[in-house]
């Protein structure tokens, strides 16, 4: 399981740090649609790793987001609309 301490680390590694190989393809990640909101999160981020900076195809992506909402809420909002 990922805590808040992983998810900061995670957030906190600049772009150049990793070449996109090492970088795990979001559109290789599938989640059970079914499962509750917590459990798509909690399966999403144990298979993607880095929730923060992965690749679609060749295109390196780094997500970085303000507002009041926490990584929890945008991560439930985000997997509740597809």
């Amino acid at each position: 399981m990922t805590d808040k301490q992983q998810l900061y680390r995670c957030r906190e590694i600049p772009l150049t740090a990793c070449g996109g190989g090492a970088l795990k393809d979001i559109r290789e990640i599938a989640t059970a649609t079914e499962q509750p909101v917590l459990q798509k999160s909690a399966d999403f981020l144990e298979k993607m790793g880095n929730p923060y900076l992965f690749r679609v195809a060749d295109t390196v992506v780094k997500v970085d987001y303000v507002g009041t909402r926490s990584f929890g809420e945008a991560m439930a909002a985000l997997l509740s609309n597809g």
